[in-house]
């Protein structure tokens, strides 16, 4: 058919017109196939006639299929109508020539009566399709149906516009036609602008006949709102009146790319918890290993100053492990606003000769120069968590010393100005170095948790991704900002600001750490201890033995129990409950303590003395009737201030 007469038929019949497409109707009854329509675009696929066809199938269309692949297509049939689904399957079927040739089919159908179905059956030929005009009602009925979006669209001097679309192209847009035809006319514009660069790329190489066939996957909002993913498959149809046409399938992606990037997800965080547990297995085995070969040592010394040295190296991995464990508890809390501050007077000495004990060390190690300049007002203390402050500072100046070069300079300086009204003190806080620094990307994301810069240095300088975060949320918690400048190559500098009440420079009562010689009223009383640890156990107990407590122990919360009720009435003056236990938890033992009909069952004081640290650890705590709450690893001193509130 020439140009001039393409030009006089409807849309729907150009386009059958080009699709490469037999057209078959087949009534499937039982084993029997009958064809009562065929295409002439079928023959032509077929190299036959019709009379042939005839001959061939002698009444019976499953004649001519390959006998290796009759059976699993009449399976395939009876199984798309059983479950009510599409019919996709490619099989032989022999020609005209006499030759067995493959075709892929697609096909809807629908019950013609009790016994036969109708399959609608299409064959992937635009020449062929288009040549059964004769039978344009039909075919465009079945190019209505078949799977997935048709789309024919033009192309006149880049300006594309849809000339045709099937009711699965506006299905997997997610909009009605009438809603897509209110929108630019340009369907490019539809598209997320990136993806729509990408799909211009493709179109372009399709045009300049650089590709046979252009592929892009893009983004579009829907009539719902709603981002989805859609593929497009594209070539060229066919020229008219100098306007080049081209025909598109168009497949729903929005389940693939969902699957895609969930994987990717999972992949991302399982690689990042694989490098997050690779980090802190190093940093948690650093502190052992100092605790282990020091504990070595000493059991083999005998001079008294030298085993003091080895107790204090001890002392101090064992601190620097609890922080790491720490670190992931405060992160944890501090993600849940679950912390609560503390604030007491700070003295410009005591936080000088924290840092001199802690980070000094660290610099001399590497030989670096540390300056400290403290210039705040001698009249006033500040109030600060004094934890807090300590975790910001050490985290800043722990960075600042692991990645700042041997020979480096550090720098630590605060200042801090009282207000008119004598009642606040603001602190300006710089902490800088002058070694690798941080890269303008990095800074961005430098405060998420788990997140390291990739470097090309020695992975010793690696982290476990939680110090900065930590220093962030506590920044924030006390009500602070923190900035940053850095150069890579450079240095870095982080800036802090903090506005805390102040009290005049004088003792505060009821602040101040109790002394030793107020923990007397403690001697002869007695305490039950609950743990299921044995060295647990003996710790405390030698700590309480220190003081003149007189102690018995249990080993879970039913021993307790029935220990506690073999007593006279009063006869501890306090019980130290641990609450993870075998045979019964410590929560459990003093739900059942407090029940008992013994005067004292209520008044006992009961102090949880457990690991488990959280705000709603401590709340269950005290829910289960007990009166306090002291984390592990136990501060002797917190332990002896605790009990001395609740013994008589």
């Amino acid at each position: 058919m020439d140009n001039q007469n393409i030009a006089k038929l409807t849309i729907e019949e150009q386009i059958l017109h080009e699709l490469p497409t037999g057209v078959v109707i087949y009534d499937v009854t039982g084993n029997l196939v009958e064809t009562p329509y065929m295409s002439n675009g079928f023959y032509q696929m077929l190299e036959t006639t019709r009379e042939e066809r005839v001959k061939a199938r002698g009444g019976n269309a499953m004649n001519t299929v390959h006998p290796n692949d009759a059976l699993g297509l009449l399976a395939e049939a009876h199984t798309a109508i059983r479950e009510k689904r599409m019919l996709d399957y490619r099989y032989r079927i022999l020609n005209g020539k006499g030759e067995y040739i493959w075709i892929g089919i697609r096909a809807n159908h629908f019950p013609l009566n009790d016994k036969t179905e109708r399959f609608f059956t299409v064959f992937y030929d635009i020449d062929m399709l288009v040549k059964a005009q004769d039978h344009g009602d039909v075919l465009n009925a079945i190019l209505g149906n078949v799977p997935g979006g048709i789309v024919v669209f033009s192309d006149q001097n880049g300006e594309i516009q849809i000339e045709y679309a099937n009711e699965g192209f506006y299905e997997i847009h997610h909009g009605s036609k009438e809603y897509w035809s209110q929108q630019d006319h340009n369907p490019i514009n539809w598209l997320n602008k990136e993806d729509a660069n990408r799909f211009k790329a493709e179109f372009l190489a399709v045009t300049r006949r650089l590709k046979q066939r252009g592929n892009a996957n893009y983004r579009i909002t829907g009539e719902d709102g709603q981002v989805h993913w859609v593929r497009n498959t594209f070539c060229r149809a066919y020229t008219l009146n100098k306007i080049q046409y081209y025909y598109a399938s168009i497949v729903d992606m929005d389940d693939e790319m969902e699957a895609i990037a969930a994987m990717n997800t999972a992949t991302a965080a399982n690689k990042a918890k694989n490098e997050f547990l690779s980090r802190m297995s190093h940093d948690i085995r650093t502190p052992l290993n100092g605790i282990i070969g020091m504990t070595s040592l000493a059991k083999e010394e005998t001079a008294l100053p030298k085993i003091a040295g080895y107790l204090h190296n001890i002392d101090i991995s064992s601190k620097f492990l609890l922080g790491l464990i720490n670190e992931i508890l405060d992160l944890t809390r501090l993600e849940s606003n679950r912390i609560d501050l503390h604030p007491e007077p700070y003295t410009a000495e005591e936080f000088s000769s924290y840092m001199n004990a802690v980070i000094r060390p660290l610099c001399v190690e590497k030989e670096q120069h540390l300056t400290i300049e403290i210039n705040v007002p001698a009249d006033y203390y500040v109030l600060q968590d004094k934890i807090c402050m300590n975790r910001i500072v050490f985290n800043l100046l722990n960075n600042a010393v692991k990645y700042t070069p041997e020979g480096g300079n550090i720098k630590y300086s605060v200042s801090a100005q009282v207000s008119p009204d004598k009642k606040k003190m603001a602190t300006h806080i710089e902490i800088s170095d002058n070694g690798i620094g941080i890269s303008e990307e990095f800074q961005k994301v430098m405060f998420d948790p788990f997140t390291q810069e990739k470097r090309n240095d020695n992975s010793k300088t690696n982290g476990n991704g939680l110090g900065l975060p930590i220093v962030k949320k506590l920044v924030t918690a006390m009500n602070g900002t923190i900035k940053v400048h850095s150069q890579l190559a450079l240095g870095t500098t982080f800036i802090i600001d903090l506005l805390n009440d102040c009290v005049p420079a004088k003792p505060v009562k009821n602040i101040q750490p109790k002394h030793q010689e107020s923990f007397s009223v403690l001697n002869g009383k007695h305490i039950l201890i609950c743990d299921d640890h044995p060295l647990n156990r003996k710790i405390i107990e030698l700590l309480l033995n220190k003081k003149g407590i007189i102690v018995d122990s249990a080993e879970d919360g039913q021993m307790a129990l029935t220990t506690f009720n073999s007593t006279p009435p009063n006869y501890y003056d306090a019980i130290l409950m641990d609450v993870r236990m075998p045979v019964m938890d410590g929560l459990t033992a003093t739900r059942k303590i407090r029940s008992l009909s013994r005067v004292d069952a209520t008044t006992t004081p009961i102090i949880a003395m457990t690991a488990n640290v959280f705000a709603e650890d401590i709340a269950d705590c005290l829910n289960a009737g007990m009166n306090d709450h002291l984390g592990k690893p136990v501060d002797s001193n917190l332990l002896y201030e605790t009990l001395t509130k609740y013994v008589k």
